[in-house]
């Protein structure tokens, strides 16, 4: 549906960012999962975990002992990282 005379037929919108804005998102992301991390290992949360990605938590609790969770915000913030240069790289 059309909200004005202008506008284009499509059924999802088109966000446009620029690739710095994009390496910027995925810089404060992973930012913010590798504050997780160092939260997860300073103060190390312990069973039974709650929500929605539970599982997870417990998973790497099981496999990799108490700084299970910190070791997957870690991997987590690093990937967002890595994704943040080669965006700001292919630029």
């Amino acid at each position: 549906m059309k909200l004005w005379r202008g506008q284009e037929e499509s059924l999802f919108v088109k966000f446009t960012l620029t690739a710095n804005e994009r390496a910027a998102a995925l810089v404060s992301l992973g930012g913010m999962a590798l504050l997780m991390a160092w939260l997860d290992w300073t103060q190390p949360k312990s069973p039974p975990f709650t929500g929605k990605w539970a599982w997870l938590q417990s998973w790497a609790f099981e496999s990799m002992g108490p700084h299970g969770p910190a070791f997957l915000h870690l991997l987590l913030g690093g990937a967002f990282l890595l994704g943040a240069a080669l965006t700001w790289w292919r630029r």
